[in-house]
């Protein structure tokens, strides 16, 4: 979205993939709809032994981190 442009009404969604997480913006300019792509974060694990777990602290300051941005 670009300075000049306006939105009136609007939503945040965060999307979480297996390795990338990203928060989109939705909202309508007039009668159009648009979505932009706010920030994209890695989405990796963390390693203990033979597995992989995930970071929930990562993630959730990722997403307040892509909040802040929008």
């Amino acid at each position: 979205m670009s300075d000049n442009e306006t939105m009136t009404k609007g939503v945040i969604a965060v999307d979480l993939g297996a390795s990338s997480g990203r928060l989109i913006y939705a909202g309508m300019s007039g009668k159009t709809i648009r979505r932009d792509e706010v920030y994209r974060f890695p989405n990796t694990g963390i390693t203990t032994g033979d597995r992989i777990y995930t970071d929930i602290l990562h993630i959730y300051q990722e997403i307040l981190t892509g909040l802040n941005l929008a």
